[in-house]
């Protein structure tokens, strides 16, 4: 229960918090890099970029959340897909930077 005056305290239950940011990565091309953040509270919207670029789910793309969870799979991968991928929830953000690798003659 909330003591706090209605409006302070309604914006103080919407706070939400990485418990787990996500993590560098590095893969070999052809391979897939799975980037992982969880929230403190569950099935909170989140948003994905590379660099400034907003990511929609396709073949190259798939969003996972389950519960606090969120996570990015990047199929297939390239060394075009290094850089830098955001996890944003409202103004909250965990980046991390995935390396990929050429392959091995």
């Amino acid at each position: 229960m909330c003591f706090l005056k209605h409006l302070q305290c309604s914006v103080l239950e919407k706070t939400v918090l990485f418990k787990q940011e996500l993590q560098n990565e590095e893969a070999k091309e052809g391979k897939q890099v799975k980037l992982t953040c969880e929230l403190s509270k569950p099935d909170t919207p989140v948003k994905w970029m590379k660099g400034d670029t907003v990511l929609y789910a396709s073949e190259k793309y798939e969003f996972k959340q389950r519960g606090t969870v969120a996570e990015l799979i990047i199929r297939d991968v390239r060394s075009i897909d290094s850089g830098e991928y955001t996890c944003s929830a409202g103004e909250l953000k965990t980046t991390a930077r995935v390396k990929v690798n050429g392959r091995q003659s």
